[in-house]
């Protein structure tokens, strides 16, 4: 499965999520052969976010795809508390939109996104350290299509 990060083309781990870690698999194992792809793009007001330094940092899945995903889930890893925290969503269908808060800004230290169908992963972004690759310092968007 090929997976395109905004400045950058790179091939991306498949997740697979745990209560308690992050496991990194093989990104072909378990996929559909048509599993659209997760490309991360640039949000359209950028700039503006990227001037709030208080705001917290948010991450958008736009399918734009014909798949219904059963689940998406973003493990996230902060800088204030240690482990992984799991945000969960359900029923993700074609030509939807999901939004997930993760907090401060500041306090994001990773995340990766993982989409899933009958339980098995089918797509991810791989582990995401927030950055200002993309101009944006306070969110990711991620489209499936």
């Amino acid at each position: 499965m090929n997976m395109t990060q905004s400045r950058a083309v790179r091939a991306l781990a498949t997740l697979a999520v745990s209560a308690s870690a992050l496991l990194l698999a093989n990104p072909t194992a378990g996929a559909a052969t048509d599993t659209p792809t997760i490309t991360r793009t640039t949000g359209a007001n950028a700039a503006t976010r990227a001037a709030a330094p208080a705001a917290n940092f948010t991450v958008t899945l736009i399918n734009l795809s014909d798949v219904k995903f059963d689940e998406a889930v973003v493990s996230l890893s902060r800088h204030s508390t240690a482990g992984v925290r799991l945000l969960r969503q359900t029923n993700i269908g074609p030509l939807t939109v999901r939004q997930w808060n993760l907090g401060p800004c500041a306090d994001v230290k990773t995340y990766a996104l993982g989409v899933y169908i009958g339980g098995a992963l089918v797509g991810s972004t791989g582990n995401v350290t927030p950055d200002a690759d993309d101009g944006d310092l306070c969110s990711d968007e991620f489209e499936i299509g």
